[in-house]
């Protein structure tokens, strides 16, 4: 029998050594983790046979995770690396588990430090304590080391007396314990039941077998009353292959249902962390929860915050299988693929039947850390394996074929073909094998009462355990889903008076709208509405947010509730209402009241001359392909039969620069923007990993677009941090406008369109093909801009095809321009406008100079052509 490599002889540990190898040979034993051995013959055990090694600890903790019904710990070892030593030491006490020191062998040096560790401590060898002994001659390291010695001593409780013996003793000579002092100094001791707690936890979730072991172990202690309960139930089931926590989970009752059953990831995140707040839950049924959001959370995009839960789950369950199934995915969506691959194998090391499954996503998990011959080792292992089924190969070979890489029948055998294919699988990233692509399984989860509502979970369903407030301040803090788990916590613990609840409510009612959660919106907005006197600013709010998850006859009484208290309003405000309730009365197929509200709200009594509903009315017909008439602003016959067309259209509704006023398809809604201020309660997790992706969005980086999206997408930036990831975002989109202006809208919408660059929006308005909402914007700019504002008038116009009228305001502009030769005048400042535009289409007339040349007439009819040349006005 050859003994594994790495075994250092002497003339102590020489009779342990052939002692080891000859058990080696005579029994099945489990070497992967060398130097700790798990032998079948006593499941109850590790042994540590050699010395420490950096290595050491890592061999120790997988050990654990692939045998974690191990009760106890033998050691024979002279020692090793004094800190490896100390990081087992504290996995051996947290764990529970119980040391011995077998006969024959020895346990001296640092590997005492593991002995000391145990709950129950045994010795039938030898155990021996000496001073510090060091390649170093750093006296500071020295000190570090023995700080660190001393203060796991105190913490496994070590007599005094033994720290003595170990100062005094030579690094070169070894104090070994007699028989008497062993006892005296309470070095063994007699705790049958230390460490039993802590070993039901592991094995709770793993079945009958680590059950009854648990059982046989620990007779006389408190924990076997729990685990003969569990083992009846598991009997009575007939289950004992799952989990505990499925056998516990008994069908919903009248008045309850489970968090899992909502409508949606999203859905199934709100409810599940307001399931998890509800109340104090029992370890397995909080493990299923946070196993449940952690499910949602990767579903949805955010991997960091689904590693948290998971994290969370397996504190709770140490080594469930498919919880550590699940925190492998998160890893893997965090880029961290090697480490998924060693959180898979753990996976599978702790289940005796790991499901086909696991095997799939190890192999990805390697591939994708740029291991691609294990990954081809281990799908290969598994396609090649006597017991492996006929149906698993033919769904392999499906999938090899589907992805180009098989080129034959799928007959259920593993042909040399089909493994040709597999290794060249394990090549190509975008070779899926079977199973590998499947959601994060649930755990089943416990039932909740009817308060955490599935259909409308709006209050507490962002929130975590709340913990201690951060401070003070409003909850207008930044992104909407980080608003809404402060304004949600604020309501919950904050006192506030019923005018100030109303406020918070509607802010956060914009905040659900934000992130298209309307149901959830609703809700909030219902119970704000309820709770206080009519105020047709909520009524409009919530007009706009049932209008836009289609329940139109909800908005239609909110409309009408809004007409009743806003009666004695003669402003655009009351012509805003009527043409809304068209568009609601125009969804809901009544077009002849619809066509009745419109009209009533565009041509009013005391319409001037230079008013221009009508034209603009006849443009907004025409672009909608229902008037094929002249734009002439004498909106007869034909013009009516247009907008009744549209309106018998269903989907035509009216929205836009319509005369003096700027239509919205539904209410814009609005909140009071100085909140009330209450405690602050973070999500301290997602804080931080938002502050660390937002370090990595930096602008004119290759990865510029890619880093600021991660960013944004962790829901939890400040205001200020928002605004400049969308914007940095927004400026790498260089050749795609349409998501360049996406981005800076964002931007604007953050700040609630405060102090922004208007010429750049117009100018990313045009460049995107929006001419009308240029039109739009370029109406708002103040007096100050008002030579701008001609000019991309002039633009928006000549895009809409209306060139005479870009034509005429430009050379109108360009004849008031005076001083244009002067850097420091505002006409010669936006005089450049023209010229810089006329340049870039090869417009100007030759030779052209503006500081010497000034205004000309070829200047001048240079201006004018380029209304009617699309190359000219058209920017890029």
């Amino acid at each position: 029998m050859r003994c594994p490599a790495g075994f250092r002889y002497s003339t102590i540990t020489l009779c342990v050594v052939f002692t080891i190898c000859a058990q080696l040979a005579a029994a099945e034993k489990e070497t992967e983790f060398y130097p700790i051995i798990y032998d079948t013959d006593t499941p109850h055990l590790l042994s540590l046979v050699d010395d420490i090694d950096i290595r050491t600890p890592v061999m120790l903790s997988r050990a654990l995770k692939s045998f974690p019904h191990v009760t106890q710990l033998s050691l024979s070892s002279r020692g090793g690396s004094v800190h490896s030593a100390l990081t087992m030491s504290y996995v051996v006490h947290e764990e529970g588990l119980r040391t011995l020191i077998p006969d024959g062998a020895v346990c001296f040096s640092a590997c005492s430090y593991l002995f000391f560790a145990g709950a129950e401590r045994a010795v039938q060898g030898a155990l021996g304590v000496h001073q510090l002994a060091s390649a170093s001659d750093s006296l500071r390291s020295g000190q570090v080391a023995l700080a660190d010695i001393m203060a796991a001593y105190d913490e496994f409780g070590v007599n005094g007396a033994v720290v003595n013996k170990m100062l005094l003793t030579p690094a070169d000579d070894m104090y070994v314990f007699d028989t008497d002092e062993l006892s005296a100094l309470g070095i063994v001791n007699s705790a049958p039941c230390a460490g039993a707690d802590a070993h039901l936890d592991r094995v709770r979730p793993l079945g009958a077998q680590e059950l009854r072991l648990h059982v046989q172990t620990y007779r006389n202690c408190p924990s076997v009353r729990t685990a003969e309960t569990l083992l009846a139930k598991l009997a009575a089931a007939d289950t004992s292959d799952l989990p505990v926590a499925v056998v516990n989970a008994a069908p919903p009752q009248d008045g309850s249902q489970r968090c899992t059953d909502a409508d949606g990831w999203d859905q199934i995140l709100r409810v599940c962390r307001a399931a998890l707040a509800a109340r104090d839950w029992g370890d397995n049924e909080a493990a299923a929860l946070q196993n449940a959001i952690g499910a949602a959370f990767l579903a949805t995009g955010d991997a960091f915050a689904a590693h948290e839960a998971f994290q969370a789950a397996l504190a709770l369950r140490p080594d469930t299988p498919v919880l550590l199934e699940n925190r492998a995915l998160a890893l893997d969506a965090l880029g961290q693929h090697a480490d998924a691959a060693l959180e898979m194998r753990a996976a599978i090391g702790a289940t005796s039947a790991p499901p086909d499954r696991f095997f799939a996503r190890l192999g990805l998990f390697e591939r994708s850390a740029d291991k691609v011959n294990t990954a081809f080792q281990v799908w290969d292992g598994l396609l090649s394996d006597d017991g492996t089924s006929e149906s698993l190969i033919r769904a392999w070979q499906e999938a090899l074929a589907s992805s180009g890489h098989l080129d034959q029948t799928a007959d259920g055998r593993y042909t040399t073909l089909t493994r040709i294919a597999v290794q060249r699988c394990s090549f190509e990233a975008d070779c899926l094998p079977p199973g590998a692509d499947t959601a994060p399984e649930l755990l089943p989860v416990p039932v909740s009462d009817t308060s955490l509502d599935l259909s409308r979970s709006a209050s507490s369903s962002l929130l975590v355990a709340l913990g201690e407030p951060d401070g003070q301040g409003s909850c207008n803090q930044g992104q909407p889903e980080m608003n809404i788990h402060m304004c949600e916590a604020m309501l919950q613990e904050g006192a506030f008076d019923a005018e100030e609840r109303t406020q918070i409510a509607n802010f956060l009612t914009v905040q659900y709208a934000a992130i298209d959660a309307y149901e959830e919106a609703d809700a909030v907005l219902t119970r704000a509405i309820n709770a206080v006197a009519p105020d047709y600013n909520l009524f409009r709010n919530r007009a706009a947010i049932r209008y836009h998850k289609g329940d139109y006859a909800g908005a239609l009484e909110d409309v009408d509730a809004v007409r009743a208290l806003t009666a004695h309003f003669q402003s655009f405000f009351s012509r805003e209402t009527e043409v809304v309730r068209g568009n609601i009365l125009a969804r809901l197929g009544r077009a002849d009241e619809a066509v009745e509200a419109w009209m009533g709200a565009i041509f009013v009594e005391d319409q001037d001359e230079t008013d221009t509903s009508a034209q603009d009315l006849q443009r907004f017909l025409q672009k909608a392909g229902f008037y094929t008439g002249a734009i002439d602003g004498k909106f007869g016959a034909g013009s009516r039969a247009a907008l009744a067309a549209c309106a018998a259209a269903t989907d035509c509704v009216m929205s836009g620069q319509i005369g003096y006023g700027d239509y919205s398809e539904a209410f814009g809604l609005s909140y009071v923007v100085n909140l009330p201020e209450g405690p602050l309660y973070y999500d301290t997790a997602r804080r931080e990993h938002a502050k660390a992706a937002m370090a990595e969005c930096q602008y004119y980086q290759d990865d510029t677009i890619e880093q600021c999206t991660r960013a944004i997408d962790t829901g939890w930036l400040l205001t200020a941090e928002a605004v400049k990831a969308y914007r940095t975002r927004s400026d790498a989109h260089r050749d795609a406008p349409q998501k360049r202006l996406a981005d800076y809208q964002k931007s604007l919408r953050m700040t609630g369109f405060q102090s922004y660059d208007r010429d750049w929006y117009v100018r990313l308005l045009l460049m995107a093909d929006q001419p009308e909402n240029a039109l739009l914007e370029v109406a708002r700019f103040t007096s100050t801009y008002t030579d701008q504002a001609d000019f991309y008038r002039g633009l928006a116009l000549a895009a809409l095809g209306r060139n005479a009228e870009a034509e005429r305001i430009w050379l109108a502009h360009y004849d008031r321009l005076d001083n244009v030769t002067s850097d420091f005048s505002s006409g010669g400042r936006v005089f450049e406008l023209y010229q810089h535009q006329l340049e870039r289409h090869d417009m100007l007339p030759a030779g052209y100079n503006q500081y010497q040349d000034g205004k000309t007439s070829a200047l001048r009819a240079a201006i004018g052509r380029c209304a009617s040349d699309p190359a000219c006005y058209t920017l890029k």
